[in-house]
């Protein structure tokens, strides 16, 4: 048991040291190489407009889900649902929007740069580029590093405002709460933003890092583009889990 514990520290360190590494390269490139704006923009399309029926459903019913249950209960202990509104946003702005969003992001967004840069290292195409004295960050990590921080925002914006619609509807229709009732900003304050565009931002650069991190390993065997995209789905995952850990302490101990 100890010996397990003691090799998943060790991996866990490694890894983490290596996304670090990554992050800081590719944050040196943005600020001093020239950018592709056509490859951005190709990058933003490929997170971005791809998403929005995964997410719309998803959060759609996540929505739908919460203000059932937490509806019942305030129906069991006050005999009306009437007051659920503002907590419910309040929840879904520095909670559930960010978190479940960059989750789904994690599963199709990550996997899929993963594979793709395992494909370019299969190839050849990753040694190729380093040989005429090309920068693999340069050409395919950084693109996709500056597309996923603006299109990370969109789609946590979209996701939030489906999730509150779609929770007023059923507010309406399971507890006959006025959607002018149940859409309510009175329990909004300035940490609650701060702490879900902070977590918003945190998730947009460790996407495409974790997802390209994963596809740049070495790996044995010729199922290298399967592992890139499962090792891929762990970092990202694991990362949205400690952002929205450590982005809530954060928010909560200095705002």
């Amino acid at each position: 048991m100890i010996k397990y514990i003691g090799s998943l520290v060790l991996y866990s360190i490694k890894h983490t040291n290596g996304i670090t590494n990554l992050l800081k390269e590719t944050i040196i490139s943005t600020l001093t190489k020239k950018k592709d704006k056509k490859e951005i923009i190709y990058q933003m399309y490929q997170i971005g407009p791809l998403s929005f029926v995964f997410i719309t459903l998803i959060m759609a019913l996540l929505a739908f889900i919460l203000v059932s249950q937490f509806g019942a209960q305030a129906v069991k202990f006050t005999g009306t649902a009437d007051e659920l509104g503002g907590p419910y946003f309040q929840l879904i702005i520095r909670q559930f929007g960010p978190f479940i969003v960059g989750m789904m992001l994690a599963s199709k967004v990550t996997t899929s740069i993963a594979a793709e840069v395992a494909s370019m290292r299969e190839s050849g195409e990753i040694d190729s580029l380093r040989m005429i004295g090309i920068s693999p960050i340069d050409y395919v990590v950084v693109s996709k590093f500056l597309a996923s921080i603006p299109m990370t925002f969109i789609l946590v914006i979209y996701g939030v405002i489906v999730a509150e619609y779609m929770g007023a509807f059923a507010a309406k229709t399971l507890f006959d709460t006025s959607p002018d009732t149940f859409i309510s900003i009175l329990f909004i304050e300035k940490r609650d933003i701060i702490q879900g565009v902070l977590k918003t931002f945190l998730i947009g650069v460790f996407i495409p890092i974790t997802g390209c991190y994963a596809g740049l390993l070495d790996y044995q065997g010729k199922n290298s583009v399967g592992e890139a995209s499962n090792k891929g789905i762990v970092f990202a995952l694991s990362a949205v889990g400690l952002i929205d850990l450590v982005g809530g302490g954060v928010s909560f101990l200095f705002f």
